[in-house]
């Protein structure tokens, strides 16, 4: 079997599972990188999967030496050993070396410090903006979803109303990764999905039930133009951060956070929820503050 053929074919499972296209692309791109890698170092006149076989530590070395940032480096070998991992679970190939090839980790991200949070009257201007943009009712819909689900823009992008309850105020939404994992919604939104689902039936059904016609892009694009408008600057995962702070500071129930919010781990959840220094004060003295 040709290296074209098996990453066309990985490339197909990954879409069944529901990846979005741009990380089925990427995963394409550094395939292709990688295969062509693999050719010019082996010099075989045809790649087979049987090359495929031979890649080992030393092979990876000179493969990720080309990436000098450590980010870039573990994303490549990321998508190397989920196409790996693919070939193992069809019994197309049995690598170790892939499976066990460790490289320096990248240093973890900074979460967004609370004093970066958007305010409500900040929240509230970005609301009334929206009177003044071309589609009014679409944008005000994609900030509160947005502002009340703690659902990634793609995720938003993703939203099918055929998978959506108004009456019960929630829904089902494909996560990273293709799960589908549950969210809920204000009232004030159902109120905003009812009307903008009257007045848009025709383009939805165009799109087969979704409920817009944006990829994550055009989502993001929406919230990026409200806070020019307004003088935020804005960032795609801004809102999900205040979520989770918001909920953790109410006190709502943690493991419920993080089926509502698609996190995989209570871990993760933690550190895009934060808890204020009064909040933290408060909980202490509840505890040991007469002692």
């Amino acid at each position: 079997m040709m290296i074209e053929k098996i990453i066309e074919s990985f490339l197909n499972h990954k879409q069944a599972q529901g990846y979005s296209p741009l990380t089925v692309e990427n995963y394409m791109s550094d395939l292709n990188i990688f295969s062509d890698f693999l050719f010019h170092l082996l010099q075989k006149d045809d790649f087979t999967i049987e090359l495929l076989q031979q890649v080992d530590d030393n092979i990876l070395d000179k493969y990720l030496k080309r990436y000098p940032n450590l980010y870039t480096k573990s994303r490549k070998l990321a998508s190397v050993k989920s196409f790996y991992k693919y070939l193992e679970d069809k019994e197309l190939v049995k690598n170790t070396h892939v499976k066990k090839y460790q490289c320096k980790k990248p240093p973890e991200i900074s979460p967004i410090k609370r004093s970066d949070f958007y305010t409500n009257e900040q929240i509230d201007r970005m609301e009334l903006e929206c009177d003044n943009t071309k589609y009014p009712l679409r944008d005000k819909l994609i900030l509160n979803l947005i502002r009340t689900t703690g659902m990634r823009p793609r995720e938003v992008a993703n939203i099918s109303i055929k998978h959506m309850n108004l009456e019960e105020c929630k829904g089902k939404v494909k996560r990273k990764g293709g799960v589908e994992r549950p969210f809920r919604f204000s009232e004030k939104t159902r109120d905003l999905l009812r009307e903008y689902i009257s007045k848009n039936k025709d383009e939805i059904r165009k799109g087969n039930g979704k409920l817009f016609s944006l990829n994550y892009s055009g989502i993001y694009g929406v919230i990026r133009l409200l806070g020019q408008k307004c003088g935020i600057h804005t960032y795609p995962k801004m809102f999900r951060h205040i979520w989770a702070s918001e909920g953790r500071e109410k006190d709502m129930d943690i493991l419920l956070m993080e089926e509502l919010g698609g996190w995989k781990s209570s871990k993760m959840l933690k550190r895009y929820g934060q808890i204020s220094e009064e909040k933290e004060k408060s909980e202490y003295n509840k505890v040991w503050g007469g002692k």
